[in-house]
């Protein structure tokens, strides 16, 4: 209790009204007139972060947007030079996990954006560790959670997004909508309301994309190499299944029961205390709720199928998922 309290305490620098210590027990709060509610100045956080690298700072809006034009313009940049550096290439000398380059490099660019966002997100569980006030969570803008929600930003934007326009296999419905959810998601957090449940939602929950994105790029080689008649695809499928098991394990503890136990058990009751204080705030956090909301029933759809295509593979079937499931 008494690390509540001082965490407590050195945030009430910001607002108007000073939280009282009912804070901690998920009471209501009075209104936060002194909180401005767009494109403000975003403190670093009192509580401890992860060191250094793993919580980079976008104070305000403005730095957010030049975050996100860096990543996402790089993130083009880099997949238009490896494309052609790949098709440079002899036949025989490109690997054999490069096949389709256009796919393939989106898929490592993608490994690489999740696995830094999901070093940034675990910051959430520093803080869910910490006892942190349900209002310090929601209504305090966090600088670390603006720079991941630019750099998520301008990775959908300005470089996944428009992938889908080159690449046909990035063009399903499901796929589309859900980043174009996660581009709306992470403005929000960007220009609004930099919420530290950020953390997690754009941040640590990728983590059961990893295993996901191997799996993609496997199954891409294993088809060309078959396709190809050539010998390592043999390899490349043992390889592909063997990672397939791995996603589908790490999805369901993830997306599964992770995600779920965010939503239900943290995020919901810590918003239903805290919105009838949230003054100015409450617009956009009824949106990032329905948002949350929408993004949890797709999670348990995308569940339902991995277990369809785990069914599937069991009976001797290719147990491949649908696409939506493993385009991240």
């Amino acid at each position: 209790m008494t690390t509540k309290i001082a965490l407590l305490l050195l945030h009430s620098l910001s607002v108007a009204d000073a939280y009282s210590a009912n804070l901690a027990l998920r009471r209501p709060l009075s209104p936060l007139r002194a909180l401005p509610a767009r494109a403000a100045r975003a403190r670093p956080p009192a509580t401890m972060l992860l060191p250094g690298v793993l919580a980079p700072v976008a104070p305000t809006a403005a730095a957010g947007y030049k975050v996100a034009l860096t990543v996402g313009g790089a993130a083009a940049a880099l997949h238009v030079g490896l494309v052609q550096l790949i098709n440079r290439l002899p036949e025989k000398r490109r690997p054999a996990i490069l096949a389709a380059p256009g796919y393939a490099v989106y898929k490592l660019i993608a490994l690489a954006f999740c696995a830094a966002f999901v070093a940034v997100g675990f910051n959430w569980y520093v803080l869910e560790w910490s006892g942190v006030a349900a209002a310090e969570l929601i209504l305090v803008p966090d600088a670390t959670v603006r720079w991941l929600a630019a750099a998520v930003f301008g990775s959908m934007v300005f470089w996944d997004l428009p992938c889908a326009i080159f690449i046909k296999r990035l063009r399903g419905f499901d796929n589309i909508a859900h980043h174009v959810g996660m581009a709306l998601a992470a403005w929000l957090a960007m220009t609004v309301l930099p919420l530290r449940y950020a953390f997690f939602f754009l941040g640590a929950q990728e983590l059961s994309s990893l295993p996901i994105i191997l799996y993609d790029l496997y199954r891409n080689a294993a088809e060309k190499a078959e396709e190809a008649g050539a010998a390592v695809a043999e390899r490349l499928a043992a390889a592909r299944d063997t990672i397939q098991l791995v996603a589908a394990a790490s999805f369901v503890a993830v997306r599964g029961v992770e995600f779920s136990r965010m939503v239900f058990l943290r995020y919901l009751p810590d918003i239903w205390v805290t919105l009838p204080g949230a003054g100015t705030y409450k617009p956009v956090l009824r949106v990032a709720t329905a948002l949350i909301l929408i993004y949890e029933a797709l999670q348990l759809f995308w569940l339902y199928n991995i277990g369809i295509a785990m069914v599937d593979r069991a009976r001797g079937g290719d147990g491949a998922p649908p696409a939506a499931v493993s385009q991240r």
